[in-house]
């Protein structure tokens, strides 16, 4: 069964991004999401890939966008569907969902995902995107590791790994 995982930051109003950036700097975050993305390829929406603080796969970034004309780096091809997304990465034994909000809505309402990696910021900055409604009776915590705020982490985090109960 492949591993299709959500993996996002968070604030406490449920904030993830700001003008098409994210409103915090969290190095220590940012190691983790790259030890743990590394050599899996990356679902995201049209705006989380042209935005300036963009994430991009090693292996392959999928665009879920009905628009054919956007200009693509190395490494990247436009979905139409997330089912043309699960297709191309059937063979794969893990597979990231990255955003931005209205990617995470749909893959939470459609159970497109069974496990996510949230990073739980401790803050509620301005923000123009916000993470989805999640049933948190659907989820099951596995793991959780916490970090202070330092002169790397503008916030107290942790980063908390979830299962969907459907695979337990």
């Amino acid at each position: 069964m492949q591993t299709r995982t959500i993996i996002a930051a968070v604030a406490k109003n449920k904030a993830i991004g700001f003008k098409n950036k994210l409103p915090w700097n969290l190095d220590d975050d940012w190691k983790h999401f790259k030890a743990v993305t590394a050599g899996h390829s990356f679902l995201m929406g049209r705006r989380s890939y042209e935005a300036e603080d963009h994430l991009l796969s090693d292996k392959w970034n999928y665009v879920l966008t009905q628009r054919s004309n956007i200009p693509l780096w190395d490494k990247s091809s436009i979905v139409s569907s997330f089912q043309e997304f699960l297709q191309l990465t059937k063979r794969e034994a893990e597979i990231f969902i990255l955003g931005g909000a209205t990617v995470f809505d749909l893959a939470i309402r459609n159970n497109w995902a069974n496990k996510m990696i949230l990073t739980h910021v401790d803050a509620s900055p301005q923000a123009d995107a916000y993470f989805p409604d999640v049933d948190w009776s659907e989820w099951k915590e596995i793991d959780h590791q916490e970090f202070k705020k330092n002169e790397v982490n503008d916030f107290d985090f942790k980063i908390v790994t979830y299962l969907s109960r459907s695979i337990l």
